[in-house]
């Protein structure tokens, strides 16, 4: 009776040892990263050790001001007077009571 063949199955890595991919388009907020890391000191080590070599408290550090900033600027934004502004909600609620 013949054996059936040996099937050698290549052990996968681990998720945290497999090298990222490319992104297909450039991260919009990696300039705000770059500026922020740029204020805290932390430049030279990002560009000697990577991202990784941040540590937790450096990285959440980073992305906490970060958040705080995009807050900031959503809320000036939604602040900021125009007369186009109330017109467009308006004109949507006008449309969507039409459609009902």
């Amino acid at each position: 009776m013949a054996r059936p063949p040996v099937v050698v199955r290549r052990r996968q890595r681990p998720r945290w040892q497999v090298p990222p991919s490319l992104p297909s388009r450039p991260d919009p907020l990696y300039p705000l990263k770059i500026k922020i890391v740029l204020d805290l000191g932390l430049l030279e080590k990002v560009r000697r050790e990577g991202w990784g070599g941040l540590t937790s408290a450096e990285s959440g550090r980073v992305g906490g001001l970060m958040t705080k900033r995009l807050k900031g600027a959503r809320q000036a934004l939604r602040l900021r007077p125009g007369p186009a502004r109330g017109m467009a909600g308006d004109a949507v609620n006008d449309m969507r009571a039409q459609t009902k």
